[in-house]
């Protein structure tokens, strides 16, 4: 009797082999090819290829010109220090953080901040301490994303994201959290 082991690889930043739908990537190869073949295969634009942009564009309900493709999430993340970062902003992270992206950060010469994450999304009062309490603030765009959090959450979130926004240093502020359009109407009414 032969006993089986299953090994668990916890490498950083490696999925799991069967966690990749292999068939799907194939048909969906299979077609790009069969109707981009040419354009596909010769140098494109620096944004990415327009139909796979439109496609995620309309996935993600976002007009296409805010869309970006890249190599993986580091060559998106470099693109963003490029352009974004002079030496010394501050950016603030979830912790853990994945440390590639905490290695280009450092590179660009940020000073980056940790906010423990919980299971409804950062410590408020971690990221309170860290950047001082707002006002007040009046959302004008909600990202949709998989993190969903109540009135009061959202509220206390969106204070700090006028903190970060009243600060002539900061260009644009984004969240990552879901809050329901109830919600979103009162808070944008106050």
């Amino acid at each position: 009797m032969t006993q089986q082991s299953t090994v668990i690889n916890f490498t950083r930043g490696v999925p799991a082999n069967d966690s990749f739908p292999i068939e799907e990537v194939v048909d969906a190869a299979r077609t790009a090819l069969a109707s981009h073949g040419p354009s596909m295969m010769q140098y494109g634009p620096s944004l990415g290829f327009q139909p796979l942009r439109e496609w995620l564009a309309g996935w993600q309900g976002v007009s296409v010109d805010r869309v970006l493709t890249g190599n993986g999430s580091l060559q998106l993340i470099e693109f963003l220090c490029l352009h974004l970062l002079k030496p010394g902003d501050v950016v603030f992270v979830e912790s853990p953080t994945y440390d590639r992206t905490l290695t280009l950060l450092r590179r660009h010469q940020a000073t980056v901040v940790g906010i423990p994450l919980e299971a409804d999304g950062p410590n408020l009062e971690a990221l309170e301490a860290s950047l001082g309490e707002a006002e007040s603030v009046k959302p004008i765009w909600q990202p949709q994303n998989n993190v969903p959090v109540d009135e009061e959450r959202a509220q206390s979130l969106m204070k700090l994201v006028a903190t970060l926004e009243d600060d002539d240093d900061v260009q644009s502020v984004y969240a990552n959290f879901e809050v329901d359009d109830e919600t979103m109407a009162k808070l944008s009414a106050a």
